[in-house]
Order: C-alpha cells, then sequence, then structure tokens
C-alpha cells in the first residue's frame, strides 16, 4: 500500500534560498511601484514647449516730445509714455501670466488723459500676428 508522506527532516538549502528568493522580489516590487506613486514619471509640466516656444511682448515705450499743454487740459500724446508690465519673462504652458500698464506723464504740466479700460488694449503678438488681445475677454470697460 503506497501513501504520500512528506519527506521526514528539515527542507534543504535550496528550498530556503529559494523562498526567500521570492519574498524579496515582491518586496522590491511593492517598494518600487511605492516609488513610482510618489515620484510619478512623465507627469511633470514641461517648462518650455519646443514646438511653440513662450513669449514675453513688452511695448516699447514712446518717445517724449514737450509739446504746449491742450487748453482744454488734456495731454499731448508725446508726453506719455506707455509701458507694458508682466510678472515673468516667460511662462510655462498653461501659467496665467498677470499683465500690468504704467502711464507715465513726462510733461512739464499736470494734464488728463482718459485711461480706462474702455480705451486700454493689451496686445500681444508674435511678429504681424495677434496672440491675444484684452478686448478679447473684456466685460463691463470703465472710463
Amino acid at each position: 500500500m503506497a501513501s504520500n508522506q512528506n519527506p521526514a527532516g528539515p527542507p534543504s538549502r535550496g528550498v530556503y534560498f529559494r523562498r526567500r528568493l521570492i519574498v524579496g522580489l515582491g518586496l522590491l516590487v511593492v517598494v518600487l511601484v511605492i516609488v513610482l506613486i510618489v515620484v510619478r514619471p512623465g507627469s511633470s509640466t514641461p517648462t518650455t514647449d519646443s514646438t511653440a516656444p513662450a513669449t514675453t511682448t513688452t511695448a516699447a515705450p514712446q518717445t517724449s516730445t514737450t509739446a504746449p499743454p491742450a487748453a482744454d487740459g488734456a495731454c499731448a500724446p508725446g508726453d506719455i509714455t506707455v509701458t507694458a508690465i508682466t510678472d515673468a519673462a516667460t511662462y510655462a504652458e498653461g501659467a496665467n501670466p498677470l499683465l500690468s500698464l504704467s502711464v507715465v506723464n513726462n510733461g512739464e504740466v499736470p494734464c488728463e488723459m482718459s485711461v480706462g479700460s474702455d480705451v486700454q488694449e493689451y496686445r500681444i503678438t508674435s511678429g504681424e500676428d495677434l496672440i491675444w488681445s484684452s478686448k478679447d475677454c473684456q466685460t463691463d470697460p470703465v472710463s
């Protein structure tokens, strides 16, 4: 009568080695998965887009030529310098830039000029192509 019996005595060194190898490889896989979850390779946002580099366009200040003020107290266009101001030189894809304008009277006498959002337009261009205009998304302009 034949019966299946377990071998008598402790397992051989090869059995211990294979068991430890399997447990070690399992732990290595678990650690690797945890590291990949934390690091998330390939999910970082690139700082520049290789197909369309981010650029910032600033308005060239107008030159100041002192002209006599108008009789109604309005500023002469040559006395006013308008400068575009941005919060960074370049922007990553998806970043929202902060755009501002600086208007300075370079004339010798105080004068008045309408500089409200109803007459302002901040334009970003690439050569002759208009990329964006503040008039595109403006609501309720104020004088």
